[in-house]
């Protein structure tokens, strides 16, 4: 357990540049995540959420996705990704070290037997972009405000009954993510 919690050359490089950026008793992961408040990403996510948002007021009627909501999201994971290199390059900190000192927090939490660095919750905020649900989360709660629709409102849609569905026969739709028989 001792031997998990030394930390390489690599690792206390980034160590020692993010307690730079840290406000006294404060934590070095939550100075890098207060990176992405930066107001020019802020905007850029708002804009692609907004500008795309009306997409996702259609009816699903079969449960599957529009191919272009995953296309969304790898565009959405992106704006992510270059926020993050965005921070790394201003640091001067490496993704190989990033992800080395990623590894040794591991160790030393595991090792530890607790996430007194707070680890987990840092690696949760800083992957939740991948998270596919979570995206249509957020594009949806962004529809149904473009839409003017309240939560729990009752709103009329128009469904295009699929051949071979006979009168009185229960259809499943999904729309806005919850799913309509």
């Amino acid at each position: 357990p001792r031997a998990a919690m030394e930390m390489s050359e690599p690792s206390q490089r980034v160590w020692e540049k993010l307690s730079a950026i840290t406000p006294s008793g404060g934590s070095c992961l939550q100075s890098f995540l207060d990176s992405f408040v930066d107001s020019h990403f802020q905007w850029e996510i708002n804009t692609f959420v907004q500008n795309r948002a009306q997409e996702f007021l259609s009816v699903n009627v079969d449960g599957s996705h529009q191919l272009s909501w995953q296309e969304y999201h790898t565009d959405y994971r992106c704006i992510y990704d270059n926020q993050v290199e965005k921070i790394l390059r201003q640091l001067e900190i490496s993704e190989d070290d990033f992800v080395s000192f990623c590894a040794w927090l591991k160790g030393h939490a595991e090792a530890a037997g607790e996430d007194s660095l707070g680890l987990y919750p840092f690696l949760e905020a800083l992957t939740a972009s991948e998270d596919y649900d979570r995206f249509l989360s957020v594009m949806f709660a962004e529809a149904q405000r473009q839409a003017g629709q309240a939560q729990g409102q009752t709103v009329e849609i128009d469904v295009a009954v699929p051949e071979g569905v006979a009168a009185g026969q229960p259809l499943e739709v999904e729309y806005l993510g919850m799913h309509y028989e």
